[in-house]
């Protein structure tokens, strides 16, 4: 179901606080969530978007963006490699007595 015109930007920016809060736990490493693959392609997309609508209110202010364009060509590698890195520690992290690994869980 899509958003009302009366709440869609409210609703969105409560969604957009978390998707922001676990991509920035990510690039501090402070999480162990791995992204399955359709939610990295939507993070992935959604940090594109985002990119291209500073670009434009930038550019509609006449201000210049400088390296956002390089930034949003090299988005999707960016997340991607996030995710692998999350993916790497929780490899190579030792498990705590009692917990289970991720090849336990297999």
């Amino acid at each position: 179901m899509s958003n009302m015109s009366y709440c869609r930007f409210h609703n969105t920016k409560l969604d957009f606080a978390v998707c922001a809060e676990v991509l920035q736990e990510m690039i501090d490493r402070e999480t162990h969530e791995v992204l399955s693959r359709d939610e990295l392609a939507a993070a992935q997309q959604l940090c594109g978007k985002a990119v291209r609508l500073v670009m434009a209110l930038a550019d509609h202010a006449g201000v210049d963006c400088g390296d956002l364009d390089k930034l949003e060509r090299q988005m999707d590698d960016l997340v991607h490699d996030l995710n692998d890195q999350i993916q790497e520690d929780m490899e190579t992290e030792e498990p705590e007595e009692g917990e289970e690994t991720p090849t336990d869980m297999a």
